[in-house]
């Protein structure tokens, strides 16, 4: 790090100094530099290392599910503070328990459009932020929400009667 940026400095007593007000998932470099009681160093900066913020799960906006189709989900949710490129990892599945999962993907975005789905049936929706590492945080569980029924098509009627006919 050139610390061409400094996000913060202090100059004070004592070995301990809290730093706030950092983004999440994002690097940060630490030195420190001794002074005497007239302001003055003849030492050199001593560069402490670097740490990476941690990464808020995502959370949940209303309406969750923003698009269903007859094979496809689209979900969204809220960064919750995380820095804009924090890759989510999102998971779709049949199940509750997401068991089998049906559908995922990692996205750099807020929202998500699940393919391939099952018409007619019933899916959950679940999305964790990952750290720079890879390491996902706790899910965000978006609910459920079922996919849209295939359209009927090319059907006729034939053998009708007073009351019944025949498809």
């Amino acid at each position: 790090a050139d610390f061409s940026v400094v996000t913060s400095s202090v100059l004070g007593s004592g070995n301990q100094y809290p730093v706030t007000g950092l983004v999440s998932n994002t690097s940060y470099y630490f030195r420190v530099q001794a002074w005497n009681s007239g302001g003055m160093t003849d030492y050199s900066w001593l560069t402490l290392g670097s740490t990476m913020t941690q990464v808020m799960p995502p959370a949940g906006i209303v309406p969750a599910f923003t698009g269903a189709y007859a094979n496809g989900l689209t979900v969204q949710w809220s960064a919750n503070g995380n820095a804009a490129g924090t890759p989510y990892y999102v998971q779709f599945s049949s199940w509750g328990d997401f068991s089998d999962i049906a559908f995922s993907a990692t996205t750099t975005g807020l929202q998500a459009a699940a393919s391939g789905l099952w018409p007619n049936t019933t899916y959950y929706a679940r999305v964790a932020a990952l750290n720079a590492g890879g390491t996902p945080t706790d899910y965000y569980a978006a609910g459920s929400t079922a996919t849209l029924a295939t359209p009927i098509t090319n059907s006729q009627l034939s053998d009708v009667y007073y009351t019944t006919a025949t498809v």
